[in-house]
């Protein structure tokens, strides 16, 4: 399902980029050599956000880094509560 609109937003990064190569040159090689970087950088900004989306949304739920932090935040809660309630019990 992602794959596809993955595939999508690769080619609506790409119009511009055959828009350019449809009109061509026309005498102004170095304003078209411009576009084309211009264009090709769209793609490049494209194929690095959805990598990026990628990484970020699986990797934490991945590594057992994240595991041992939750554990360790679980652990805080619960000695904060054991604390809490020893402290009310006191008085």
């Amino acid at each position: 399902m992602f794959e596809i609109i993955y595939l999508f937003v690769i080619v609506l990064a790409a119009l511009p980029l055959a828009r350019t190569l449809m009109i061509g040159a026309g005498g102004k090689h170095i304003a078209f050599v411009h576009r084309l970087y211009r264009d090709a950088a769209y793609i490049l900004a494209a194929v690095l956000g959805i990598i990026a989306l990628k990484r970020r949304s699986a990797s934490p739920l991945k590594t057992t880094g994240f595991k041992n932090w939750v554990r360790v935040v679980a652990t805080g809660c619960l000695l904060n509560i054991v604390w809490q309630f020893s402290l009310s019990s006191r008085s």
